[in-house]
């Protein structure tokens, strides 16, 4: 796909952008990142829990319930499987498999039976649930834009809007029905809406940004953070303004009679303004929280903390896996939760993932049963673009340097991201997937954008910008459509990410259609023996010319493909045999940057 770099560039970097052009340059780059999301969506074979989010979406609809993939809130599986029952026939679903006891997670054998179900046109069903979740991708980069603009002015508007279309991460996750572009998109509408309430302090603006809140509790209960984020920001900005009025009072009190006080009549108004926000901002909150009930149609509203049947160490108070409460018998016990019965049961259900043992986590080629606090850190350095980088170093210099204004609006732009990445760290029980923090970067690209301020953008300030710009549109098209693998090559690119990061990082079974294909074209290396991560279904024309996995591949010989996961020593999913014994061999082929292809000469 041509894409001329120097015309985009030109478009956010020029002085003399007319209203016109800049809404054309706007429209362009959003129709170029729903372009390449909707190709990477039509190629992308179904990855490890896209059959489970889909099956889990249309028994919500069916039933109405929300015990399916409890561990993430139902909204952005909603939305991609709304029109799926409407088709005639709609997809073929098999619900024996599901069951329900305490720690029940029954999604992922229910998306298992729809691959079988459905056969070959499972693969159809996907694509049209991806596609629909496309508008997802164009309301965050509307919304990047338009704070941006606010903020900054239209030029760092455009720039905001640029990173967003390329940015990687959101293009890989993008073209999937799982929650994590949902969790961006919906984490910066809100950010947006706080931040007009910030500005205006009104009833209607507290309204609109707690409807807005309860977007992203919807789809990650990782937003809750927000409860503890806004509130301190609020109270932040409060000592900011009385820091400024007491500035002015000192400089009006200069000269005035001794005794007088100018600021005695007044100082009832901001005790009253701060008790009228502060009545905003619960309101602020209790919407969210209505919001999110509303989006379980209020099953399970109101159910008291000691009627739970918990799972995890941390909520029942058990050093060993049982089911238990560590609240019952306490005051607390009769108390009513503030969200939804499978809300709660779904943090429980997450809280179990970060404390079994058993989930070994890998990291710069090293595996250990608990994760590293800086994971999340390495994560972003290897997997954000060189030019975001180089932004980020550029604000971080021109933000220590520069005004109070700048400060001001970049720590409320950045208080969100900054505690996702907080609480991410803070799990170091499982570390496997860096797209947790994935809803950070919308907020990073507004940041960003404050470097083409307008009126105080330099000639050597923009010219930084547009080699930052060049770098990372180079990065991520280089890449295409493999940007579930991108890493950036100051760290030897996606050829080298697997000796860096594991699993959804590199190889979630994206490729596993690539792999058929390459096998049909090459069809003396039949027959093959293949170990792939993602979900395959057993009709699939795949099986026909494949073998079993031997227990000592090196001395059966033969064609092998393999996932990167096992090569670096996944065991806990890989086959027997499937391991880093494949690392003594160079690959002949590679299928994007997931899948690993080996002929080994076998015995003599």
């Amino acid at each position: 796909m041509h894409v001329s770099v120097h015309n985009i560039l030109r478009g956010f970097s020029s002085r003399s952008l007319s209203q016109s052009s800049d809404g054309w340059w706007a429209a362009g780059l959003v129709v170029l990142h729903l372009m390449l999301t909707a190709w990477c969506a039509a190629r992308y074979s179904p990855t490890t829990d896209e059959p489970a989010h889909l099956a889990a979406g249309l028994a919500h609809w069916q039933f109405g319930r929300y015990e399916f993939y409890r561990v993430n809130p139902p909204l952005v599986r909603m939305w991609a499987t709304a029109i799926l029952p409407y088709f005639n026939p709609p997809p073929r679903m098999i619900w024996t498999g599901f069951y329900e006891e305490p720690g029940a997670r029954p999604e992922f054998t229910m998306g298992q039976d729809f691959l079988s179900a459905n056969g070959d046109e499972a693969g159809a069903w996907l694509r049209i649930a991806r596609w629909c979740c496309l508008p997802l991708s164009a309301i965050g980069a509307v919304y990047v834009l338009v704070w941006s603009r606010e903020l900054f002015g239209r030029r760092a508007g455009l720039l905001a809007l640029a990173l967003w279309t390329f940015s990687p991460n959101l293009i890989g996750h993008g073209a999937l029905i799982t929650p994590d572009r949902g969790a961006a998109t919906f984490g910066v509408v809100a950010g947006y809406y706080f931040w007009k309430w910030m500005r205006q302090r009104t009833w209607i603006s507290a309204v609109y940004a707690g409807l807005a809140l309860g977007l992203p509790l919807l789809t990650k209960s990782s937003w809750l953070v927000l409860f503890l984020v806004w509130p301190a920001v609020w109270i932040f900005s409060l000592f900011q303004r009385r820091s400024r009025a007491v500035s002015k009072s000192l400089i009006a009190d200069i000269g005035k009679p001794e005794g007088g006080n100018a600021n005695a009549e007044s100082s009832v108004k901001p005790l009253a303004a701060c008790v009228t926000e502060g009545l905003q901002l619960g309101l602020v909150l209790f919407l969210g929280l209505y919001v999110v009930h509303f989006g379980y149609r209020f099953h399970g509203t109101g159910v008291r903390l000691g009627e739970f049947q918990f799972v995890s160490r941390m909520l029942t108070g058990n050093d060993r896996p049982s089911v238990g409460n560590r609240f019952c018998g306490t005051w607390v016990a009769d108390l009513p939760v503030p969200l939804p019965r499978q809300y709660v049961i779904g943090i429980d259900l997450q809280r179990v993932e970060f404390e079994d043992l058993s989930n070994r986590s890998y990291l710069l080629g090293q595996w250990r049963e608990t994760g590293w606090w800086y994971y999340y850190i390495v994560g972003a350095v290897v997997k954000w673009p060189i030019g975001l980088w180089l932004l980020i170093v550029l604000l971080g210099f021109e933000t220590a340097r520069g005004g109070r204004d700048l400060i001001g609006n970049v720590c409320v732009v950045l208080g969100p991201p900054i505690a996702i990445f907080l609480l991410a760290s803070s799990q170091t029980g499982l570390n496997h997937h860096f797209r947790y923090v994935l809803p950070a970067e919308p907020f990073l690209f507004v940041a960003c954008s404050s470097l083409l301020k307008d009126g105080r953008s330099s000639r050597w300030r923009s010219w930084l910008v547009n080699l930052s710009m060049t770098a990372l549109i180079i990065e991520s098209l280089c890449v295409f459509p493999n940007h579930l693998s991108f890493f950036n090559y100051a760290c030897g690119g996606p050829s080298a990410g697997a000796s860096l990061l594991l699993s959804s990082n590199i190889d979630w079974g994206q490729d596993v259609d690539e792999l058929q294909q390459w096998i049909a074209r090459n069809r003396y290396t039949h027959p093959i023996h293949v170990a792939v991560a993602g979900p395959v279904n057993p009709s699939s024309p795949l099986w026909q010319s494949t073998e079993g996995f031997p227990v000592d591949p090196e001395a059966v010989g033969g064609w092998y493909a393999i996932s990167v996961n096992y090569v670096h020593g996944d065991h806990d999913r890989a086959p027997t045999g499937a391991d880093e014994r494949f690392l003594r061999y160079s690959p002949v082929a590679r299928i994007g940057y997931s899948i690993l292809i080996f002929h080994l000469p076998g015995p003599p």
